[in-house]
């Protein structure tokens, strides 16, 4: 259940309006995601795509079925190089910290994978079985990985929970104050201001279908982005657990939203799985100036 103690999620904005976050220093920053400024139409064997992520400004992504790592290559708009790592599966998300790659199953299986060694470790992850895990970021502040769970979808009263695995310790536990419920997020008491409640109030019908499918850490403002295939959704909360707004993904645009990441100079990306036609990759860029 969302506390309004440390939530450590972070701010972003969509559907028809751009919709302006602030950072803790005060900087705006803007995403007008009804208008990607780049598609990338990515090839057959990514039709099931399921995550991605940003080592510096190079792309790496996973797909449902596959045990392998795809690197794309954003200039040339293909893949790059193939990383095999594991038999079939049903993958959801991938991190990199450093030099090691870490694969999330919806199991809860976490494949590591050292880049520099070609060696590789499994992680059996002690989750509630309920989980379902569909989304994996990297913490570099605290030094963990950030899992979010799917759940069950149909009760409103269900708890999201978001996981952490120390990669120091390598520890996993549920971090309470990150977790929350539908209700969680209709209270008024856990949004930044009344009046961002308000706004965002008549962005709740389907919100019944909220389940996380991708999560990530705006690498400037430490704001955590939580995508939601289902319903379409963005919620977004700031450094200190406050809602900073949920907003409803166009589903023209957005068919099946599951992976998402930032790169260095803080543009987004977000991608959807091909249920019809082509898989994409939408490129937004970080515009101070909108």
């Amino acid at each position: 259940m969302m506390r309004q103690t440390h939530l450590c999620i972070l701010g972003f904005v969509i559907v028809c309006l751009s919709c302006a976050a602030q950072s803790d220093d005060g900087t705006s920053f803007y995403y007008d995601l009804k208008y990607p400024d780049e598609i990338f139409k990515l090839p057959p064997i990514l039709k099931e795509v399921s995550g991605l992520t940003m080592d510096g400004d190079t792309l790496y992504c996973v797909q449902d079925e596959r045990g392998e790592i795809f690197q794309y290559d954003l200039k040339r708009k293909e893949i790059a190089s193939v990383i095999p790592f594991g038999e079939e599966g049903d993958y959801e998300g991938i991190a990199i910290a450093g030099s090691v790659m870490y694969i999330l199953s919806s199991r809860g299986n976490l494949y590591e994978f050292s880049k520099e060694k070609s060696t590789q470790r499994l992680n059996s992850l002690d989750i509630d079985k309920e989980c379902d895990a569909e989304g994996i970021c990297y913490d570099k502040e605290n030094q963990r990985l950030l899992l979010a769970c799917k759940g069950a979808s149909s009760k409103p009263g269900k708890t999201k929970s978001i996981y952490s695995f120390g990669l120091d310790d390598r520890k996993i536990e549920k971090i309470q104050s990150l977790s929350f419920s539908l209700d969680d997020i209709k209270n008024a008491s856990n949004w930044i201001s009344l009046d961002r409640f308000e706004q965002y109030e008549e962005e709740w019908k389907g919100l019944e279908t909220y389940n996380p499918s991708g999560i990530a850490i705006h690498p400037k403002t430490g704001y955590i982005y939580i995508l939601s295939s289902k319903g379409k959704f963005l919620l977004v909360l700031d450094s200190f657990g406050k809602i900073d707004c949920l907003t409803r993904l166009d589903p023209s645009l957005f068919r099946q939203p599951e992976g998402i990441t930032f790169d260095s100079a803080n543009n987004l990306y977000i991608s959807n799985e091909g249920q019809v036609g082509a898989a994409t990759i939408y490129f937004f860029r970080y515009n101070t100036e909108q």
